[in-house]
């Protein structure tokens, strides 16, 4: 946790500002940059955002930690964010390469060193590369001052949620990923910034592997 804080810190030092709406395009990061795992609390800087990420374990959703992982093409086709459950070479590539969209009992989250933001939009892909059924369901987790919040639904509805200013999405300093029913990929996610200072370091208590869900589901 004192590496944690210190990294956080850190990155805190060096924030920016921001326009008022930007894309993180994990897709476009992965085919500019090659394919790479990442380790807890791991910092990347992508599209001038510093994220800081980590697996989405201790949900009973969510009961394999898995490396975050940022895939490159499939098909000739992009995809983005995902996780390497069974391992990274010493070359931080994913042990299997099937292994890296979100699968079942896996999830991804990250924290945004120089948030919060507003989530307005996403894109996810299937196993193939093409966009994700808006009909599939996924599980998504936000952590914002209010606290954190879980909640299972349709592409479609998360969609419909971002875009309509959803106060799910609002002010969020971390947000995490899961799948329900069919496995996907993080290909970019848009976001608005929050209007106050800088609030990156809310999170640092709370964000250990993204397990903070757990003490919300078991206080429910």
């Amino acid at each position: 946790m004192k590496k944690l804080l210190s990294t956080l810190a850190g990155a805190a030092i060096a924030m920016t500002g921001f326009a008022s709406a930007a894309t993180i395009d994990f897709a476009g990061y992965a085919a500019a940059n090659g394919e790479q795992g990442l380790d807890e609390f791991e910092v990347l800087n992508i599209d001038g955002f510093n994220l800081v990420f980590g697996a989405v374990d201790g949900l009973p959703l969510f009961p394999h930690a898995a490396n975050p992982y940022l895939n490159g093409e499939v098909f000739g086709k992009p995809t983005g964010l995902g996780v390497c459950s069974t391992g990274l070479t010493v070359g931080d590539q994913c042990k299997h390469a099937s292994d890296s969209p979100i699968d079942l009992g896996e999830g991804v989250g990250f924290g945004f060193l120089e948030g919060p933001f507003d989530v307005t939009s996403f894109e996810f892909r299937d196993t193939h590369g093409n966009l994700l059924s808006s009909a599939a369901t996924i599980a998504i987790a936000t952590l914002s001052e209010a606290g954190v919040d879980l909640r299972i639904d349709c592409v479609g509805a998360f969609m419909a949620m971002a875009a309509m200013g959803d106060a799910f999405f609002l002010d969020i300093d971390a947000i995490g990923f899961a799948k329900i029913n069919k496995p996907f990929y993080i290909s970019s996610i848009d976001v608005n910034a929050v209007p106050v200072p800088a609030a990156g370091l809310l999170f640092a208590s709370g964000i250990a592997g993204l397990g903070y869900a757990r003490r919300k589901k078991a206080a429910a």
